[in-house]
């Protein structure tokens, strides 16, 4: 009687037989135990029918077998390439060596591929390079293409939230102006103003602090709490948190309007900094920055964004807005801060329906540039 697998050479539990067959529960081999025993099979012989039965437990899935299997083909040869692709296949949870390609994570890291390369012929270490090569170089191509992708998702966000900002920005700008020439015709000059002289000086003093690089930085600093904001020459807004800058001393001061934040301050229309610097490119500004405080800074410049749908005809020009935005950043006194310049120009296009645009060199109604100082940031 027969009382070991002839596969594996496990015990048999003979009671379980059914017509004399007893099926291994460890390698799911058939045995007749009243049959000729063929234990005495060679090591290379014993090796190869044990791989061969763990790549058919491996095309089922039959995980914990098949790796028990292999495990027992390397007891009789421990340097069989074929039996170290096996249990490649069980780590890996493939059914067939070709769907190796299918794994996200390069191979070159597994033990098993390691081995079945050291031992392997030149054909299986060069099928198993290729293979590895390939998942590499599909890893590296799945993250650029990720990577590109977050990119445009945050390029598109980035313009629509300046643009948004900005058209918002002009249309209460055009509404402020119709309001101030509605209030001159009917008001005398005295109550258009509200501000005396001597109001006026103590108003720029106040609103230089927030103009002036190291003043508005060390307020920032101050915990929100305890800061003391002097709404000398601001105008309240619907938003409690802003105030518009009184028209009088907008050009002394150097902004139009401010939004206190818990974070720190933001600054619109922005035309001098420090009550000395006349803002012109954003290159220029970073160099000065650089000179005057001794910080390190980075020029950031984000895509042109056209509004298509807002195109108009003008002068035998078909004209279209777009928006370019480019910002200075650096760090003061443990404070990030962003100087953000926003261009509105006109571009071209040789007819409403041409898909060719040209920038309108000689085209001056359309172009507007904008400065926005922020002090600060979110944590």
């Amino acid at each position: 009687m027969i009382s070991n697998c002839e596969m594996c050479g496990a015990t048999l539990n003979v009671k379980k037989a059914i017509n004399a067959v007893v099926v291994c529960e460890y390698c799911d081999s058939a045995t007749n135990i009243h049959g000729v025993s063929r234990l005495d099979l060679s090591s290379d012989e014993r090796a190869s029918a044990l791989i061969k039965r763990g790549f058919i437990l491996a095309e089922f899935q039959v995980w914990s077998k098949a790796r028990y299997v292999l495990n027992k083909a390397l007891e009789a040869d421990d340097k069989n390439a074929n039996a170290y692709l096996g249990l490649l296949l069980v780590d890996t949870k493939r059914s067939k060596v070709h769907q190796l390609l299918l794994n996200e994570e390069p191979l070159f890291t597994n033990e098993n591929y390691q081995k079945a390369m050291e031992f392997g012929d030149d054909e299986l270490k060069i099928k198993l390079k290729g293979f590895n090569n390939a998942i590499i170089e599909k890893s590296l191509q799945k993250k650029k293409e990720l990577e590109e992708k977050n990119r445009n998702r945050e390029r598109r966000r980035l313009n629509k939230q300046v643009y948004e900002i900005e058209v918002q920005k002009r249309r209460k700008a055009r509404s402020r102006r119709r309001l101030i020439i509605s209030i001159a015709i009917g008001v005398p000059l005295i109550l258009l103003t509200g501000i005396t002289i001597r109001d006026r000086v103590l108003s720029i003093e106040n609103l230089r602090t927030y103009s002036n690089l190291s003043s508005a930085v060390a307020f920032v600093n101050v915990d929100e709490g305890e800061r003391i904001i002097d709404r000398r020459g601001l105008n309240p807004t619907d938003n409690d948190r802003a105030y518009e800058v009184n028209s009088r001393v907008r050009n002394a001061v150097g902004f139009s309007r401010i939004t206190f934040t818990e974070w720190g301050i933001i600054l619109e229309d922005v035309t001098r900094l420090s009550g000395e610097r006349y803002l012109i490119s954003a290159n220029l500004i970073a160099g000065w920055l650089s000179r005057n405080y001794g910080v390190q800074v980075e020029v950031v410049e984000y895509d042109m964004e056209l509004q298509l749908e807002e195109g108009v005809w003008r002068e035998s020009r078909f004209l279209i807005p777009g928006i370019t935005v480019e910002e200075v950043r650096f760090v003061k006194d443990n404070q990030p801060v962003t100087l953000r310049r926003t261009e509105e120009r006109l571009y071209v296009r040789r007819s409403e329906r041409s898909e060719e645009i040209l920038v309108d060199r000689y085209w001056r109604g359309g172009l507007e540039v904008t400065w926005t100082l922020i002090v600060g940031g979110e944590d």
